[in-house]
């Protein structure tokens, strides 16, 4: 009796479902995916972001609009300019058609504008190298390779630690860019990282930190490739002289933590601060790292 009880609920219940979503032609079922790639977003005065609208509808239409324009504005291709310190709502419009009817769906994006300090006195500065496949081992050097999704933005597993340091912190953020770019395969990369190492290589910086003596803190975030830094981190420790900061180091590894890394930087900058008590975190987790990255922030 129970049992029969039981299968005519889950025959209800299938009834239901398919009456609901069963007759879904391909088009509506396309238009229920649409989304902003960001609801809230913090910025400092002066920054610029691009909001951009996911899974758009072929011929589909997208105006913008800023709720105030003298906070922020927006352009038509969705980047905003934070103007003025406080608190903003974009508005994205599309217009589409769907079933053979128009339709129009509204997003919004809720922006809070920070003050622009005159003077920061800590910096991030990160090294991230995202493939663009998915192949994957279970060597170190296919870490900093790894990609993560936030907000409906894909960034490199190191970019998405030192942004969410960035944000907590209101800290000015520095990107090392390689002179001749890495491979951005998972095979390749990992022969050209192992190279490297074995020639104790120290690979061009094509973009240059300036103004280095404003900063008293240094959060530096790197993975962990074959076991230790990448080669370029060590070029970027002997282009400057770090003497009287503090450097805080967060990495990302597959299952060999900070691997010694710590001391080499310690031996590399004699005259900094070098934090033992750094981050280290496991590549699979940092989609889910935000709060123990914030929890560590505030310790």
């Amino acid at each position: 009796m129970k049992m029969r009880k039981a299968a005519g609920l889950l025959l209800t219940f299938a009834l239901v479902f398919a009456a609901a979503f069963g007759g879904m032609s391909a088009e509506t079922q396309a238009a229920s995916r649409i989304r902003l790639n960001r609801n809230t977003l913090t910025m400092t005065k002066g920054e610029r972001f691009r909001l951009r609208v996911r899974n758009l509808p072929e011929g589909a239409r997208v105006t913008w609009k800023s709720s105030n324009r003298r906070r922020a504005t927006v352009s038509q291709n969705g980047v905003v300019r934070a103007r003025k310190a406080g608190t903003v709502t974009i508005r994205s419009q599309v217009r589409f058609e769907r079933d053979g009817e128009r339709r129009t769906r509204t997003f919004t994006c809720r922006v809070r504008i920070n003050k622009k300090s005159a003077r920061t006195n800590s910096l991030v500065v990160y090294f991230s190298m995202p493939e663009t496949d998915e192949n994957t081992s279970n060597v170190d050097a296919a870490t900093g390779a790894s990609i993560t999704t936030s907000g409906g933005r894909t960034m490199g597993n190191v970019q998405y630690a030192a942004s969410v340091i960035r944000e907590r912190t209101h800290s000015d953020i520095f990107r090392i860019r390689p002179q001749v770019a890495y491979p951005t395969r998972h095979t390749p990369l990992v022969n050209q990282a192992s190279r490297e190492q074995d020639q104790d290589a120290r690979p061009a910086i094509r973009n240059r930190l300036r103004n280095l003596s404003q900063y008293d803190t240094i959060y530096v975030c790197y993975p962990i490739w074959w076991s230790d830094m990448p080669q370029i981190m060590y070029t970027f420790f002997d282009s400057y002289d770090f003497s009287g900061k503090t450097i805080i180091p967060l990495v990302v590894h597959g299952g060999s933590g900070f691997s010694g890394t710590v001391g080499r930087i310690r031996n590399l900058e004699p005259g900094a601060t070098v934090s033992d008590d750094g981050l280290s975190i496991y590549r699979d987790n940092i989609g889910r790292s935000q709060s123990r990255i914030i929890n560590w922030l505030n310790q």
